[in-house]
């Protein structure tokens, strides 16, 4: 079950999971695509948009982060997080696509990266546990959003970058989940198993808070 009101999501860019690609998209038919080796979720992604958006059937490999490694194997490599920022900050000489926003151009939808969830009979036997955790999570968020000047800044010193670019990193993403960004969840899942990438459709629970 879902826990309310907590999520990664944008409506549009995300900064952070990018497709770095010698060819432009619809160019990458039968060629290779190296695929980060760290989340699930930007693959199935990555696969929506190529295959039901664009048309295209490349290869996949999966492998480690490492732009130029993946460039000597592969056509296009995606990449998330610090190595997907850190990449894009060098200003390569290649086709650099942001798959929050292409998601967002073709469907309309929000893109939701990440949710808390825990399994119902955890909930049930736990359910004092679980809601002090819940709302332990709800507080942190809050006092995150409140402290967002120094966040901006240790990320400037940690990974490079402006302050006005970090700004704008952070301010884009909505940590919620109200309606609207649970109506482009359930379209990236139901896609996700259209596309044959789950075995079953989906369905959302949320955890009754009250």
């Amino acid at each position: 079950m879902i826990l309310p009101n907590l999520s990664v999501s944008t409506r549009g860019r995300v900064g952070s999971i990018l497709l770095f690609s010698k060819v432009e998209l619809k160019a990458l038919d039968g060629l290779t695509v190296a695929l980060t080796d760290t989340s699930a979720t930007s693959v199935n992604l990555t696969k929506i948009l190529l295959h039901h958006y664009y048309g295209v059937a490349p290869r996949y490999v999966t492998v480690h982060s490492d732009l130029q490694g993946m460039f000597d194997m592969a056509d296009a490599a995606l990449l998330i997080g610090d190595a997907a920022i850190q990449e894009a900050l060098k200003n390569p000489a290649c086709y650099i696509y942001d798959l929050g926003e292409e998601w967002f151009n073709h469907t309309g939808h929000s893109m939701t990266y990440a949710v808390w969830a825990l399994p119902r009979k955890l909930i049930a036997e736990r359910g004092e546990e679980v809601r002090c955790v819940y709302h332990l999570l709800l507080e942190a968020k809050e006092r995150a959003l409140g402290n967002m000047n120094d966040i901006v800044k240790t990320c400037q010193t940690m990974l490079g970058g402006s302050l006005d670019f970090w700004n704008n990193y952070f301010f884009q993403f909505n940590y919620g989940l109200d309606p609207s960004y649970v109506l482009g969840l359930k379209k990236y899942l139901d896609s996700c198993f259209e596309q044959q990438l789950l075995l079953s459709r989906p369905v959302l629970e949320f955890w009754p808070e009250d």
